[in-house]
């Protein structure tokens, strides 16, 4: 594989406007711009074909870099992939170990080798163990990508690789995950679409493909972020369900907040 070695051509520095006083909102006041962006984010899982320019593709991993870590230690690499025939051959890859699994695991998937009983077993055994990875959304998303039914990146033009560094203090996969929701709140307030995908770490499974993407100790594939320009308008409020938040105030007055 060919290497090139080359740099953002501006710093961030360089790129921010003159710093302007922050106005603290006032009770009642509209949602600000980095608040709209936070609020009308939502998951693209359709994109168009055209390719997002480097130059933004710069900006979003820069904003990434900007990210708050523990002892602003930045355990992270990011990899980003952008040849299509590359994309698809990772999706296809995925897409095996998908099916596989569901064989393994869901009786009623097709051509399943297990058993009732074996998948009782199974899915006992791993919610003990292994709770994240049996969760029914998870499960179900990952028949449908076995089944071609939904895609890895979801025809996006590019990805981004999130790899942390598991010698890092703290907790690396959250200083990770902290970079990629800058990175994908960055896309959007650029107009651009962006989908987590965990899925991609099956690629770990390749020595083709640690190899690769440089995956190797210290370093471990944390996650994905699919980035494109989105099919229509998908942007807007989705409705969430309301947490209640415990509120303690001074003096140890304790409330419950919706």
């Amino acid at each position: 594989m060919n290497q090139t070695s080359t740099t953002f051509p501006r710093t961030a520095a360089e790129l921010a406007p003159p710093q302007a006083k922050r106005r603290t909102p006032a009770c009642g006041d509209s949602f600000n711009e980095v608040e709209d962006v936070i609020l009308r984010r939502r998951s693209v899982r359709t994109f168009r074909e055209k390719q997002v320019p480097e130059y933004l593709v710069q900006r979003i991993l820069e904003c990434g870099r900007f990210a708050p870590s523990a002892g602003n230690n930045q355990s992270w690499k990011f990899v980003v992939l952008r040849d299509p025939a590359l994309i698809e051959e990772m999706t296809e890859y995925t897409r095996k170990w998908a099916r596989w699994l569901s064989k393994a695991m869901d009786p009623t998937y097709p051509g399943a080798f297990t058993t009732r009983a074996v998948a009782f077993v199974t899915r006992f055994l791993m919610t003990r163990f292994a709770t994240s990875a049996m969760h029914p959304t998870g499960l179900a998303g990952l028949a449908q990508l076995g089944s071609g039914e939904l895609g890895l990146w979801h025809g996006a033009s590019t990805v981004i690789l999130l790899l942390v560094d598991t010698r890092g203090t703290g907790d690396p996969y959250l200083d990770a995950g902290i970079a990629g929701q800058n990175m994908v709140l960055s896309a959007h307030s650029m107009g651009l679409g962006t989908c987590w995908v965990s899925f991609a770490m099956f690629l770990e499974r390749s020595r083709k493909y640690r190899d690769m993407l440089g995956i190797h100790y210290p370093m471990r594939l944390a996650s994905s972020i699919a980035i494109g320009f989105p099919a229509g308008q998908p942007d807007g409020f989705v409705a969430r369900e309301t947490h209640e938040t415990a509120w303690i105030e001074a003096g140890g007055t304790r409330r419950i907040v919706y």
